[in-house]
């Protein structure tokens, strides 16, 4: 049997999303939506408060990038026409005052 490789795809050392595709049986939890910046979470729709105005928004998670300039974002759409770009911070700032 060879040993380990350094460079080996370690489902501890993979983000949730490779980890449970490369490794569906994988014990390492479900995906969390605060967790990670990347594709988990798109087409998912969320409930959140705005912490300016209190009052409970509902927006769907439409695309997501990189940029050089802004850094990481998300495509938000709120209702079926208002679209945000927002940075990957707001999104954890919403995705943390979630309500069910």
């Amino acid at each position: 049997m060879l040993p380990k490789s350094p460079n080996s795809m370690d489902p501890e050392l993979l983000p949730s999303h490779l980890a449970s595709a490369f490794f569906p049986n994988h014990s390492a939890g479900a995906v969390d939506l605060v967790g990670e910046f990347g594709p988990h979470l798109l087409g998912t729709t969320i409930k959140c408060r705005d912490q300016e105005t209190l009052e409970v928004i509902e927006c769907t998670i439409q695309d997501y990038g990189t940029s050089q300039l802004r850094g990481n974002w998300y495509e938000v759409v709120y209702g079926e026409a208002e679209e945000r770009r927002i940075t990957a911070q707001e999104m954890k700032e919403m995705l943390d005052n979630l309500v069910p």
